[in-house]
């Protein structure tokens, strides 16, 4: 008995030691077209997600990747990580060549664990306004100040759907499948999508949320979201919920209702 105690504070302790900073504070960052989702600390690494929308000043988008360099340094201090791996974008002298101007793309540096006393870093690539620099990320929040915004949870359940098909301007007829939908799911205000299948994605909030109408006089709330693969759509919310939700993506769109 007292070996599975050990054993279950141990897991404890590992759980207990991981934090997730969404969307944190930054003072600055070189490059305009990117941000940061989240900032993933565990007992073995650090895991910056970040967001980048490629330059529209080219017409493919242009290219990009990252240095092996990079490293992550204490704000005001002399400690520093070097980048350990990445997802998602290759390292320098490899490229990732774009689409189109104002693609989206989400990528994951990977860090060293970094020590639990350092409450701001930057992340530096190299000295190019270009780069991947990022200044003065606070990895503390005010957890009174973030308990007091906290948005209420709540869920949508959803029993059919339909798919818009952009080619003939129609929608196919309803059919059933159970979908459910928590709003507000964490922080950040994240979208988890339980599938009928089991499945559960998530869906990470990067817009303010904003309010319309739809033709037929039915009023919405959109934000735009990312799935996990980092592909970019608009999720609607109907304020009326039994007309449900509609995800809109630039090839197709999906109702589900009610």
């Amino acid at each position: 008995m007292k070996k599975a105690l050990i054993i279950l504070f141990s897991i404890y302790s590992c759980l207990a030691a991981s934090q997730t900073i969404d969307n944190p504070d930054i003072d600055s960052i070189a490059n305009g077209n990117t941000g940061i989702i989240e900032i993933k600390k565990t007992p073995e690494k650090t895991i910056v997600h970040i967001i980048y929308r490629t330059s529209e000043q080219f017409i493919n988008g242009g290219w990009f990747n990252i240095s092996p360099n990079t490293e992550i340094k204490e704000s005001n201090g002399s400690r520093t990580y070097k980048i350990l791996n990445v997802e998602g974008i290759p390292f320098d002298p490899e490229k990732k060549v774009c689409d189109f101007g104002g693609q989206l793309f989400s990528f994951r540096l990977i860090f060293p664990a970094i020590a639990a006393d350092i409450e701001k870093i930057d992340i530096i690539e190299c000295n190019s306004l270009y780069c991947f620099n990022f200044i003065g990320i606070s990895l503390i929040k005010n957890n009174e100040e973030v308990a007091n915004t906290l948005p209420e949870r709540f869920r949508i359940d959803c029993s059919v759907y339909s798919e818009y098909n952009r080619e003939s301007g129609t929608w196919s007829e309803w059919e059933d499948e159970y979908n459910s939908f928590v709003m507000n799911y964490n922080n950040n205000g994240d979208v988890a999508h339980y599938k009928a299948n089991g499945d559960i994605v998530m869906y990470k909030k990067i817009s303010e949320i904003y309010s319309g109408y739809a033709n037929s006089g039915e009023g919405y709330q959109t934000l735009t979201v990312i799935d996990e693969d980092g592909v970019e759509f608009n999720f609607q919310l109907f304020d009326d919920h039994n007309i449900g939700i509609k995800l809109i993506y630039s090839n197709k769109s999906i109702q589900f209702s009610k």
